[in-house]
């Protein structure tokens, strides 16, 4: 399984709001019973800590922008 496998509905939600054209999904909890019955043996996990830390790196900037010095 790859690409968002672990990451809560709520946390999604909140990355898609808070990541500009984000349109995660995420895998549901019962999608990783019925993976594991079908062998699935392995569930990449690197997307799931990308996507929260980018998150809420968009967050800070978004509700915190006086905290930035723009170089030209």
């Amino acid at each position: 399984m790859h690409g968002s496998s672990s990451v809560p509905q709520d946390e999604v939600a909140r990355i898609n709001a808070a990541v500009a054209n984000s349109r995660r999904q995420g895998v549901d909890d019962n999608q990783f019973k019925q993976a594991a019955e079908l062998g699935v043996t392995k569930i990449n996990i690197d997307t799931d800590g990308r996507l929260v830390w980018t998150r809420v790196h968009r967050e800070y900037f978004r509700d915190h922008p006086e905290n930035f010095i723009y170089a030209r």
